[in-house]
């Protein structure tokens, strides 16, 4: 069930379904194609149109799964590992796991080409499905242009870090040098 709240003149809120109205997660090549849905076309609709008419401060999109890219051609390591144990690359590290955002590229486009085209601002990403926190720009694929900044939350009650794990870990990824990981 997809929903909206409105927070007065500070936020509007879109709380999206991405189970119940997705097509089958699928493997590339076929996950790739334009037609291809995680939210089908009415909640789509809604929330495109939810976004154009926002007169709030911030317009934030909470969605049960990572929005941002998280798949990397050319990962090292650790990357390739932590991708793998937080599942979001495919279980065998050959590509990006299907049953995230990165297996609806199309879609995702649709929404940040949206973002872009209307130059809609002040865009906040909410999201959680893994186990770490993480703090991300939110970037149109065609463009590179950046359409607003995502906020990962862990598991509120799970372990969520091994405990000799080190206390920061950055990342920093783009399009053309995929992944450097320092500790």
């Amino acid at each position: 069930m997809f929903r909206a709240v409105n927070l007065g003149g500070l936020a509007d809120i879109a709380l999206l379904d991405i189970r119940s109205r997705r097509d089958e997660p699928v493997r590339d090549p076929a996950m790739s194609e334009p037609g291809r849905t995680m939210l089908g076309t009415e909640q789509r609709d809604w929330l495109l149109r939810g976004l154009e008419s926002s007169d709030s401060a911030w317009r934030i999109i909470a969605s049960p799964s990572v929005f941002s890219r998280t798949w990397c051609e050319a990962s090292d390591e650790p990357l390739q590992t932590a991708l793998a144990k937080l599942k979001l690359i495919d279980e065998d590290g050959a590509g990006p796991d299907h049953d995230q955002w990165d297996g609806y590229p199309a879609e995702r486009a649709r929404l940040t080409g949206h973002l872009r085209d209307r130059a809609i601002e002040d865009v906040v990403f909410l999201s959680a499905d893994i186990h770490v926190s993480v703090a991300a720009v939110v970037h149109d694929p065609p463009t590179g242009q950046a359409v607003g900044v995502e906020l990962t939350a862990p598991s509120l009650t799970s372990q969520n870090t091994r405990l000799n794990a080190p206390a920061s870990l950055t990342v920093r990824a783009s399009a053309k040098d995929c992944a450097s990981v320092t500790a």
